[in-house]
């Protein structure tokens, strides 16, 4: 093969034949890229105002609901008070559920593991046959149900027949014989109890009733009765988000007792404690990846499948964007936890005194090892409830290994 050699006149000819070429193509090509960049940034502010719209329009339908809620909540509220004296709601380590037109109330303390069930009886029909009937009416309806959303939560139109597929206290309660009750023998149950049980007698709120009550405890065991059900649920969402099942466990735990039908005084809900317009929201839109999808209905949030999803996809966010550039699994873990109840900010307060995360991040991987991390953490995180959550989740870890 034969090379031909090109002589430098021929090479500088042939230079400026081309360079005019390609310096036009160079210009083309910067003038395509600036038009793409332009129509990108045009795009990226489009998306902005559509988000922020939806945002403002979401608030206000949000701010809309919630002040008809809360109309609906003061007035059946203060109905409650009027005829009972107060007010009693569920709680995150509390059920309760009024049936009978309000005239019957139960009280189920996970934490305590102790049942009490209430009659509102007038004076005047206060035989003890009557309080019997009523009462042993009441404790079937508290051991068979499956969860009836409160009129103070939700409007006439809202309520639904029940909430669970199974009883809320399904394996926790059994009868003198030892057998577990179930809707078979809640009867006998019923008037085993009554039967044998020391009534308490208080007046009532309306002056003409008396409240007529018992109580009856669950079985030693009843947390992790109430857990079971919900352990695959939990094995399945960690699998999917990379999470440590004992942790996922012990905060849940912590968070409702593994109590379904929990509402904290914040509105949080159910067995993770979701909040319906943070956690939720943000949990949400990350699984539909779309930033402007609705969130689902609250009232979804009481169904321990929905709740664990989206409990467990919001703590992988709090893991991932919030606290991804941490240098390991354990600090990262302890930040997510607490940035659970609290809110990032409030770790990153923690660290610098400020709410940006980044330097707090920096912060943090600064320091000795992951043990460190949590010491800090629970001797300076802002609020007491947080520091004593994130010890509660850590200790309460052990029992799930």
């Amino acid at each position: 093969m034969t090379f031909q050699i090109f002589k430098p006149l021929a090479i500088v000819a042939i230079i400026s034949v081309w360079l005019p070429i390609i310096t036009l193509a160079i210009q083309d090509s910067s003038e395509s890229i600036s038009s793409v960049q332009s129509s990108y940034q045009n795009y990226k502010k489009l998306r902005r105002a559509e988000f922020e719209n939806y945002s403002n329009n979401s608030h206000k339908d949000f701010e809309a609901w919630k002040k008809n809620k809360d109309n609906a909540f003061e007035s059946y509220t203060t109905q409650i008070a009027r005829e009972w004296g107060a007010y009693v709601g569920s709680t995150n380590q509390t059920w309760v559920e009024y049936r009978d037109n309000e005239r019957s109330r139960s009280v189920v303390d996970f934490k305590k593991g102790i049942v009490t069930v209430e009659v509102l009886v007038e004076k005047a029909r206060a035989l003890k046959s009557s309080v019997t009937t009523q009462l042993e009416k009441a404790v079937r309806r508290t051991v068979t149900s499956r969860g009836v959303p409160q009129k103070s939560l939700v409007s006439a139109a809202d309520t639904t027949d029940a909430v669970l597929p199974t009883p809320v206290l399904a394996n926790q309660i059994i009868n003198a014989n030892g057998a577990i009750v179930s809707s078979q023998n809640a009867d006998s149950f019923a008037n085993q109890i009554v039967t044998a049980a020391l009534l308490q007698k208080v007046p009532a709120g309306d002056s003409v009733s008396e409240i007529y009550s018992l109580s009856f405890p669950l079985v030693p065991d009843h947390l992790a009765k109430r857990m079971a059900p919900y352990l695959p649920l939990v094995k399945k969402y960690c699998a999917v988000y990379e999470l440590n099942v004992a942790q996922v466990l012990a905060l849940i735990h912590t968070e409702s007792y593994f109590n379904p039908l929990a509402r904290s005084t914040s509105n949080a809900i159910g067995l993770m404690q979701i909040i319906p317009q943070q956690g939720a929201a943000e949990a949400y839109r990350f699984i539909s990846n779309n930033a402007t999808v609705k969130v689902p209905a609250w009232e979804s949030l009481f169904d321990p499948e929905t709740n664990i999803r989206l409990g467990c996809a919001y703590l992988y966010v709090l893991k991932t964007r919030d606290f991804g550039e941490v240098v390991d699994k354990d600090r990262t873990m302890y930040c997510s936890i607490a940035s659970y109840n609290g809110g990032p900010a409030s770790v990153a307060l923690a660290f610098t005194g400020d709410s940006k995360i980044p330097p707090a991040i920096r912060s943090i991987n600064a320091m000795n090892d992951a043990n460190s991390v949590y010491l800090f953490l629970i001797r300076n995180l802002p609020a007491a409830e947080t520091r004593q959550y994130l010890e509660n989740v850590v200790a309460r870890t052990r029992l799930y290994e």
